[in-house]
């Protein structure tokens, strides 16, 4: 029903994470970090040089300066900042 469905609305967000010269993500897949599976988030797009690439292959490769848009619970948001910024 409408009200789950706008409780369940509320816990999931989109979070803009910017990737570093020097975090461990650079040059890094999605698929190779296995990003879904190890934190929950799903990478719903990237912004790169102004430009937006939504849903992002496995194959995607990570570059300085990109603008990560990740999905997911405030904890699963959490876990995936700590993996691009460790």
């Amino acid at each position: 029903d409408m009200t789950r469905l706008q409780h369940a609305s509320g816990l999931l967000r989109l979070s803009w994470i910017a990737v570093d010269m020097n975090s461990p993500i650079e040059g890094e897949t999605i698929g190779k970090l296995d990003i879904r599976n190890t934190t929950g988030v799903t990478v719903a797009g990237i912004m790169r040089t102004g430009r937006l690439i939504s849903n992002p292959q496995l194959a995607f490769k990570f570059e300085a300066g990109d603008m990560v848009g990740a999905l997911g619970t405030p904890d699963q948001l959490k876990d995936f900042k700590k993996m691009v910024n460790e």
